[in-house]
């Protein structure tokens, strides 16, 4: 048996003693037997602290990085659903977004088999407070600075979380592509679905590299911009055709192209109400077509905006 495990093992013991320590507390009252086990619980909290940093210590030796993954509920404690689908959705996302790193942009969430080994995490340990769960994951050890593709993956993963704006996310879009803004919207889903939120550290030895902490309305302001944001397209298009619909609140048009099918959209200042726009008339309408596909659904939406209406003077049956 490894050292590693052996140490595991010790922190599961430990971890199960003042549990069991916490419930004899729990129906004590504070007299001598209560402060007997009180002290008890303090040499046990020291003795885990000491096995937590030989864990580290260890898993450091063996070319081991550690990930601490914390879910924390207001009023109660999380549904192991929660646990098992936030833990599911972070271990896609942290594989995503390496994919990314090592072989370039994703517009799929689908992995290479030598993602998926390279980023699959073993399970360390769990502790309390209010679900605490420890993942080992070797990571290569370069010279000086120099950081790792998995260094590099936590850091992106970590500051795609603290995005605070559509502009934010349509920049990690770009650099990394699609997928990985649909599997960090599959995990706030996961975190606010299940009411939790979540803490990352990301550890070698003794020391916290990188750490988030992230409070469940942050998860659901997140959740929300990334369901409302996507790549945007725009073009302008000329079109001979009919004005079938002008409506002054809102300022609405139905426009019938030559060619094509009815558009229907909205104007700002290309008709102008009070000049009774004819309706069944002929113009030239030079219409704006905007297409948005969203990050986390990958659903289309597609508006039209009249930018200028042209009359021609023509009426359809002066042509007839």
């Amino acid at each position: 048996m490894s050292r590693l495990v052996e140490i595991r093992e010790q922190l599961q013991d430990t971890q199960a003693a003042l549990a069991q320590l916490d419930r004899a507390l729990a129906g004590e009252p504070l007299e001598s037997a209560a402060r007997s086990l009180l002290v008890t619980a303090v040499s046990l909290k020291k003795r885990r602290r000491e096995l937590e940093q030989e864990f580290v210590g260890e898993a450091n030796k063996r070319g081991i990085d550690v990930c601490t993954y914390r879910l924390f509920a207001e009023h109660s404690q999380p549904t192991v659903a929660a646990v098992a689908g936030t833990i599911g959705q972070f271990q896609k996302l942290i594989s995503i977004v390496y994919a990314t790193i090592k072989h370039g942009p994703l517009e799929r969430l689908r992995l290479r088999e030598d993602v998926i080994l390279e980023t699959a995490f073993e399970f360390g340990y769990s502790f309390a407070g209010s679900v605490g769960l420890v993942f080992t994951l070797p990571n290569e050890r370069l010279l000086g600075d120099i950081e790792s593709r998995l260094d590099e993956t936590f850091d992106a993963v970590i500051k795609m979380t603290e995005a605070d704006s559509p502009e934010a996310l349509r920049a990690f879009a770009h650099k990394y592509g699609v997928a990985p803004l649909r599997a960090l919207y599959a995990w706030t889903n996961e975190h606010v679905t299940g009411g939790i939120g979540a803490g990352i550290d990301w550890q070698r030895n003794q020391q916290v590299r990188l750490t988030r902490l992230a409070q469940l309305g942050e998860l659901e302001n997140l959740r929300e911009m990334l369901a409302s944001t996507g790549d945007e397209g725009r073009e302008v298009k000329k079109y001979s055709g009919i004005l079938l619909g002008a409506d002054a609140q809102p300022k609405r048009f139905h426009f019938k192209p030559d060619q094509g099918n009815e558009i229907r959209g909205t104007y700002e200042n290309a008709i102008n109400p009070a000049q009774h726009p004819e309706l069944f008339k002929r113009y030239i309408a030079e219409i704006e077509r905007i297409e948005v596909i969203h990050y986390a659904t990958e659903q289309e939406d597609v508006n039209y905006f009249l930018q200028s209406l042209t009359d021609t003077g023509i009426r359809p049956y002066d042509h007839g």
